[in-house]
């Protein structure tokens, strides 16, 4: 281990990172965009899952939670970190999980092939050997219809923070005390927004970021701002990089980002012409018009690229499995707000069709080709063609406004005898009894992290023997008299809804 990797070593097991699920990385979802874009990629039941930079385990103990069958290897520079990983796993009862502590630059040919590799928030905070070795090991570690991802920062928007931090390390080098510097960082921040004059440049870049560096979490100022390495690149160069490796540019984890339709531009645009069939150029040039700051790329093998479509073939639609919930905006024309506040426009009555079959199915899965199978039979109305209600899924997925899987989502729980996954009950039991650092999560690979007491109390017992009676009267013996039924089904509700409900 290099001078510089044992320096970043000592960062993160003084600053342990918040470990948690990253819902855009998950191999069910990586294979979804893949697919959309016109590549098959392996089923997760029994796929072969690497982890770069895995911290305690929150993003990666989920999936091996999931998929029983399958092998999950995460590898992460500070013992301190996997530590903490493998004590959650055993916890867990998890056996499908290796947990290493290592350099990338250490890692050779003895940890085998793998259908996905994860890369989140280890590319740009790391020195460039380490960068070229993580790209090095997604050559040479991927199988031949392997998929990786890869998050890091970019410019132009990163030239903004790029100034804050500079800011927040203007004398303030000294790490022996990483909580000290912590404390000078904000203290700088807080001197140069009251100081910087109003209307200035400086004072419009501190505002945009004021909120951050008051209430950010300390693991996450400490290695955004302050960490040792913060590398952001254009994503033509990082689509460079990965050429020199034979690797090539796929996709983004979040597919709407990549269309100009997403940010209210006409594609006929002349600007926009001027990349006609260049998605890599089109994309770069959407980065600067949104000043986006943050990529999650996925990776493949170059020679795939000559099968990657940039747009979608609706005949491989039927194929998926959707999940949405959706609020009626009350406006003409008709608008409906989907996931992550992404607003679609229902145009026909089949559009609306498709948004009450999804609602109604979340926090689980609709299979889009059995439903369009069922509502043809059982309809009694002239129907549009398939085609128009497969256009309409298309905005759906384009928009953000779903979640899409090849794999259903199954989530049906006995509302008498509420059940959450054995990992998680356990997970949450062990959470309770330790000061670890890492995440609650649910089906859909998200992080959950707005549960109340009762919810916290409650999910260690939701084993799918005790009624919600028993529950009940748990609560009460256990010192919570003030917990009625009514807060009780509530919580419960409410559980259901995050997808922690098997």
């Amino acid at each position: 281990m290099s001078p510089l990797d044992d320096r970043i070593r000592q960062s993160y097991d003084a600053f342990p990172y918040r470990s948690s699920a990253f819902g855009g990385s998950a191999p069910e979802h990586l294979r979804a965009v893949a697919y959309l874009f016109g590549l098959d990629s392996t089923p997760p039941a029994r796929a072969r899952v690497l982890e770069l930079g895995c911290a305690g385990g929150g993003n990666c103990l989920p999936f091996a939670a999931r998929w029983p069958d399958a092998e999950v290897v995460g590898v992460d520079i500070s013992p301190a970190q996997i530590a903490i990983g493998q004590a959650a796993a055993q916890a867990m009862g998890l056996t499908n999980v290796r947990l290493l502590s290592a350099s990338l630059t250490e890692l050779g040919p003895e940890l085998g092939q793998f259908d996905y590799i994860i890369a989140h928030g280890v590319y740009s905070w790391v020195p460039e050997d380490v960068r070229r070795a993580l790209l090095k090991l997604c050559a040479e570690r991927l199988t031949p219809r392997g998929l990786a991802y890869v998050s890091y920062n970019v410019y132009p928007g990163w030239k903004a923070r790029e100034v804050i931090r500079d800011a927040m390390l203007l004398g303030n080098e000294d790490r022996s005390d990483p909580q000290r510097q912590l404390e000078r960082a904000r203290y700088m921040i807080e001197f140069l927004h009251r100081r910087s004059r109003t209307g200035s440049l400086a004072h419009k870049l501190l505002d945009e970021q004021i909120d951050t560096v008051r209430h950010g979490r300390a693991h996450y100022l400490a290695h955004e701002y302050l960490e040792i390495c913060n590398d952001p690149c254009y994503f033509r160069d990082f689509v460079a990089a990965c050429r020199e490796h034979g690797l090539d540019y796929l996709a983004e984890a979040e597919p709407s980002s990549m269309f100009p339709e997403h940010y209210g531009i006409a594609p006929d645009e002349p600007a926009l012409r001027a990349c006609a069939g260049d998605q890599l150029a089109l994309e770069q040039l959407l980065d600067f018009v949104t000043q986006r700051s943050f990529r999650q790329s996925l990776i493949c093998r170059a020679e795939r690229t000559q099968d990657v479509h940039y747009r979608i073939k609706r005949s491989r639609l039927p194929a998926l499995h959707l999940a949405g919930r959706f609020v009626e905006l009350n406006e003409r024309p008709q608008r409906w707000q989907g996931l992550e506040g992404a607003q679609v426009e229902t145009r026909h009555a089949s559009d609306r069709q498709v948004l009450q079959a999804l609602h109604a199915a979340w926090p689980g899965t609709l299979a889009l080709e059995q439903w369009l199978g069922d509502i043809a039979a059982v309809s009694t109305d002239p129907l549009p063609t398939q085609q128009a209600v497969l256009a309409f899924v298309e905005e759906l997925i384009l928009s953000g406004a779903v979640r899409a899987r090849r794999e259903p989502v199954l989530i049906g729980h006995d509302p008498s005898a509420p059940c959450v996954s054995a990992p998680l009950r356990q997970l949450a039991a062990w959470r309770a009894q330790h000061d670890a650092p890492i995440a609650l999560y649910n089906a859909w690979h998200s992080t959950v992290d707005d549960l109340d007491a009762l919810e916290l109390r409650l999910l260690p017992l939701l084993d799918g023997h005790q009624p919600i009676d028993q529950l009940h009267q748990l609560l009460i013996d256990d010192g919570m008299a003030d917990v009625s039924r009514e807060k009780l089904q509530h919580a419960l509700d409410r559980l259901n809804q995050r997808a922690m409900l098997a």
